[in-house]
């Protein structure tokens, strides 16, 4: 099966729309026992988004691994620490009793089956599932504990897409969010009872007709954090129709977790990674 991606959004809601007769179980199994292809490349899982004018490919049965390949990018490994990226679109952690997969389970079935059983991923940290970006995962539970109780040292920067402008060309945006019974986070006034403190600071690399482009650092590490900082700014993300942005601009949400900084937690060697900024960020721009 071929068809050239109508829009930005995942496999499986392109899927969905090429089928719209099948159940939802019946295209999960069918993408389960496939390979996945977007311009020839192949795609993780069905939660992957896949970008507009993309051609896609779904071939019958899986795809031979490659041996030792992983199926997603590793940007830096060793006996202690596994930093990867995570597609937009993917949870990194399913928590749920649903059988979706998610970013932890692809590194645990990889890296058992490289080194043979000998490792396991340990989560450090969490992207919500619309962002993508850099993730690190400890190889032990010891190196794990010390990159949390570390955690401060650990420098994480992102970029946004946002809608309009921000009031100054840097600042830092500090409230209290609350999480509603429906899971939407909430700004509030003051402390309270279930409200976090939330500060992250920005500033504005670009400037375009009706976005921005900012650079964001975080200082905690709230839920949604920079998505409803960003919205109560007034600066909603690019395709984040849950905090106000304007849904002529189409998903995935265009937040990227592009550089981290941190000292190595046994050698204490600086590690820095970065990431280029995704075209699809410009691909918006263009249109506004």
């Amino acid at each position: 099966m071929q068809f050239t991606a109508p829009r930005t959004a995942s496999l499986f809601e392109l899927m969905q729309e090429q089928l719209p007769d099948s159940p939802k179980q019946r295209i999960r199994n069918l993408l389960k026992h496939a390979t996945l292809l977007a311009n020839g490349k192949p795609l993780a899982n069905p939660s992957v988004v896949v970008q507009e004018g993309s051609k896609v490919e779904i071939r019958k049965g899986s795809a031979p691994a490659a041996s030792g390949q992983a199926p997603f990018p590793v940007h830096y490994e060793d006996k202690h620490l596994l930093i990867v990226e995570k597609p937009a679109g993917l949870l990194t952690v399913n928590q749920s009793k649903t059988p979706e997969t998610s970013l932890y389970k692809e590194v645990f079935d990889w890296l058992r089956a490289k080194t043979g059983g000998g490792e396991r991923p340990w989560i450090v940290h969490r992207l919500d599932r619309e962002v993508g970006g850099l993730v690190i995962f400890a190889k032990s539970e010891g190196v794990q504990q010390l990159l949390k109780d570390n955690w401060r040292q650990v420098e994480k920067r992102y970029y946004a897409l946002v809608h309009g402008a921000p009031p100054a060309r840097e600042g830092s945006i500090r409230t209290w969010l609350w999480e509603a019974p429906n899971q939407l986070v909430k700004v509030v006034k003051g402390p309270q009872e279930g409200a976090k403190e939330a500060i992250t600071h920005y500033q504005l690399v670009e400037q375009y007709k009706a976005h921005s482009l900012l650079d964001l650092q975080l200082e905690t590490g709230r839920k949604n954090q920079l998505r409803v900082h960003l919205a109560h700014l007034g600066c909603p993300i690019a395709g984040d129709w849950r905090y106000g942005a304007p849904k002529v601009e189409g998903r995935p949400i265009h937040l990227l977790a592009y550089s981290l900084r941190l000292p190595h937690p046994q050698s204490g060697k600086t590690i820095a990674l970065e990431l280029p900024l995704p075209r699809q960020f410009m691909k918006v721009v263009g249109k506004g």
